[in-house]
């Protein structure tokens, strides 16, 4: 490694510890503003509200890397800007291009470890702090059941697109897909799909209507299929008991989501909305190279306004970002968007547009 690359790379290196720490206490904070009101209401203990909080931070830190990135980036080339640093590395032949490789890789390497956070580890971990959010602060009597849930019981792994809950206790439930594995002396497993379905408080019948049943053999392929206007299923426990262990799209690692999606896309509904999750997923951590690539040349131009201009750059890019990324994602789901321009579409845009800005600026 040349001696330039390492100077580059120490100057980086506070500047990006101080976007972490910055844009975490920001997230973390938010978290905290959003818990208060339950917190008082239900008297948590504050030691469980840290361990929540604890358990989210891998979670937010996938968000919080690339903006820290963008922070690094923009204040360490500002000042090396403003006191003619770039210009004299130019001028002793060394290109623009060249000043940008290590500052990429360092990029890469952190979009690398937020791709590590956001597949082995944020998952777990995620999970079991929406299990505290459930379960200690929200209490039995509240469910949270959501948009595209996936939960399991005896057997059973279900996807309920969404779950409303009446102002006479019953639970509605509307477009249901039920797997069940094969059962004894059974070869093949079954995807039930229905409409709706409906479930009393406390109950553990549910009633399905307008359905299907499909009998899927080796392959995945159907082999038999059933239509029903009505159909009962009787489980252990309501489905309160079960909403403790529903899991999000944000709390599964790609390959599981990946394996839902396949499972459940065979029912004929439509998972265009989980498709989006799943490549954004696999899309969001490169926001840190993708970032990096735009950043460096417009702080390059822009330097001459003074320090202010980098944190300018920082809010502008930020901005324009986050807008573009839950845009595109909200526009997938829609169903307007294909779900892959959809995840990869603002760091396509924002890495070809960071190109060419460095092409003109050299």
């Amino acid at each position: 490694m040349r001696t330039v690359d390492r100077y580059l790379l120490r100057e980086l290196a506070l500047p990006f510890a101080a976007g972490v720490f910055g844009f975490l206490l920001i997230f973390v904070g938010a978290l905290l503003f959003t818990l208060l009101d339950l917190v008082v209401k239900s008297g948590t203990p504050f030691l469980l509200l840290a361990k929540l909080v604890a358990l989210k931070v891998p979670y937010l830190m996938v968000h919080v890397l690339p903006y820290a990135t963008l922070f690094a980036i923009c204040l360490a080339v500002n000042r090396m800007a403003r006191e003619s640093e770039i210009t004299a590395m130019r001028v002793a032949g060394v290109s623009l291009r060249r000043l940008m490789a290590p500052l990429a890789l360092a990029a890469l390497c952190v979009s690398l470890l937020s791709l590590f956070l956001s597949e082995k580890v944020s998952p777990a971990t995620n999970h079991e702090a929406m299990r505290i959010y459930r379960l200690a602060l929200l209490g039995p009597a509240r469910p949270d059941l959501k948009q595209d849930v996936f939960f399991s019981a005896q057997g059973y792994t279900f996807y309920v697109r969404q779950v409303e809950k009446g102002s006479d206790g019953r639970f509605l439930l509307t477009d249901v897909m039920m797997y069940e594995g094969p059962a004894h002396g059974e070869r093949f497993p079954v995807l039930t799909t229905a409409r709706r379905a409906t479930a009393e408080a406390n109950a553990t019948t549910w009633v399905l209507t307008e359905g299907v049943q499909i009998r899927l053999d080796a392959s995945g392929f159907s082999s038999q299929e059933w239509a029903f206007k009505r159909m009962t299923l009787d489980l252990e426990k309501g489905i309160e008991q079960y909403w403790a262990d529903q899991k999000m799209p944000d709390e599964m690692s790609s390959a599981e989501l990946r394996k839902q999606i396949d499972l459940f896309g065979k029912g004929g509904i439509d998972v265009a909305s989980l498709k989006v999750d799943y490549l954004s997923k696999l899309a969001f951590p490169f926001a840190c190279l993708v970032l990096t690539l735009l950043s460096m040349p417009l702080t390059v131009h822009f330097s001459r306004g003074g320090p202010s201009m980098g944190f300018l750059v920082v809010v502008g890019l930020f901005f324009l970002y986050y807008n573009a990324y839950f845009l595109t994602k909200m526009l997938g789901s829609a169903g307007i968007l294909p779900p892959l321009l959809a995840a990869w579409g603002p760091n396509v845009v924002f890495g070809a547009l960071g190109l060419a800005l460095l092409r003109r600026e050299e």
